[in-house]
């Protein structure tokens, strides 16, 4: 997530109507009792008028000279989207790690993506160059359960490896029918993952991916948490970006709960090599359309790219939708800005919605976006929670 910068404020911006401050809290990101403020209200403005840079240093300026501003975590996390979007990881690790201490919370992490402010897709870091690197074979043998964690050691090591060792890594021969031992191994694997060093599981755990799938799958309500942690976890070892993503929505849904982000490689390999992979019976290539089309529900819209217009088609599916369902659910991890006329249509279509008694639910919103959608009038009651 990110921020940008230049503060002067834009005629655009000036003209456009001030809306009071409301004393909401969503999914704990304000502070108690605190609502949105003048500076949140300025930088949402800022920022789906399209000025990144603005919006960027007036939240800058804010966190270093008002205290009480600074005491927001929403401010600090839509400073953090906002550097997502221009691609400044350096700046974006800066504030997380205060972002980190100052709430005692696990910050977001870094994700590639394009960048608003250039078009291009933001690099995090230089790729790493091409070196001789020393490899270490690693097996995983037995049952992982709370009791057997000890049997992980050996991946745990990793942690603490110098930066130019390259290892492959054999799961195939671990036990995760535990559920418990499931989600400890998915936490496991993602710390080692990202460390971005040349790690590679070998074999490719074909089998093991497919039982947590049918595990998860075959779980009711909210049972399998762990199941499904570690079936992502798979896929991000896998780099199945299609596939993470639509059962990322499902995972959201059923366990009310922002699931993992999705992390891409950079520059060393997660899987096995190509002459491993030719061993391993490759599965049934699906498109990203027919896989939305057979795993999303039939409720859910999955709205992307910047949204602007009061009259945009998104706006237009969403009234021809709304009528056949009493619940709408929408998914906007792939919207990182959307203008006030948009939002305020937005919100006057779902109070039309609410008034015929159906609710309309938006999940993985960006923090600035969703400070514009709760500026503009949409409810806090509309935004799918975090868990505790």
């Amino acid at each position: 997530m990110a921020k940008e910068e230049v503060r002067h404020t834009l005629t655009a911006v000036e003209q456009m109507p001030r809306i009071a401050p409301r004393p909401h809290s969503v999914g704990g990101l304000m502070s108690s009792g605190s609502g949105l403020n003048a500076v949140l209200e300025t930088a949402a403005l800022m920022h789906a008028s399209g000025q990144l840079e603005a919006a960027r240093t007036v939240l800058e300026e804010a966190i270093a000279t008002e205290p009480e501003t600074a005491a927001m975590p929403l401010v600090w996390l839509a400073l953090l989207d906002l550097y997502q979007q221009s691609g400044n990881q350096v700046a974006f690790e800066r504030y997380g790690m205060e972002y980190a201490a100052r709430f005692e919370q696990s910050p977001p992490v870094w994700v590639q993506r394009v960048s608003l402010a250039t078009g291009q897709r933001s690099s995090s870091a230089d790729a790493s160059s091409k070196m001789e690197v020393t490899s270490e074979r690693i097996r995983l043998e037995g049952k992982v359960n709370v009791a057997n964690k000890e049997l992980l050691r050996p991946l745990l090591r990793i942690l603490d490896a110098p930066e130019k060792e390259a290892y492959q890594v054999d799961l195939t021969g671990l036990d995760l029918s535990n559920e418990e031992g499931a989600l400890y191994m998915a936490q496991t694997g993602a710390k080692v993952r990202r460390l971005q060093l040349n790690i590679i599981l070998d074999p490719w755990p074909q089998a093991l991916l497919e039982e947590m799938k049918e595990r998860a799958l075959n779980t009711v309500g909210r049972e399998g948490e762990g199941y499904w942690q570690m079936w992502l976890e798979f896929l991000q070892w896998q780099q199945d970006e299609t596939l993470f993503e639509v059962c990322a929505l499902d995972f959201a849904l059923r366990f009310e709960v922002s699931p993992p982000a999705w992390e891409p490689a950079r520059g060393r390999p997660l899987q096995q090599p190509a002459a491993t992979a030719e061993k391993t019976k490759a599965a049934e290539t699906v498109t990203a359309d027919a896989q939305e089309e057979v795993l999303l529900p039939p409720n859910m819209i999955v709205w992307r790219g910047v949204l602007q217009g009061a009259r945009a088609p998104q706006l237009e599916a969403f009234k021809e939708r709304l009528p056949l369902y009493d619940e709408l659910v929408i998914d906007m991890h792939a919207v990182p800005r959307v203008d006030f006329s948009y939002g305020g249509a937005l919100t006057n279509l779902v109070a039309r919605a609410e008034s015929a008694r159906k609710r309309v639910i938006f999940i993985r919103t960006s923090p600035m976006v969703l400070t514009l959608l709760l500026l503009v009038g949409i409810p806090p009651r509309a935004f799918r929670r975090r868990k505790k």
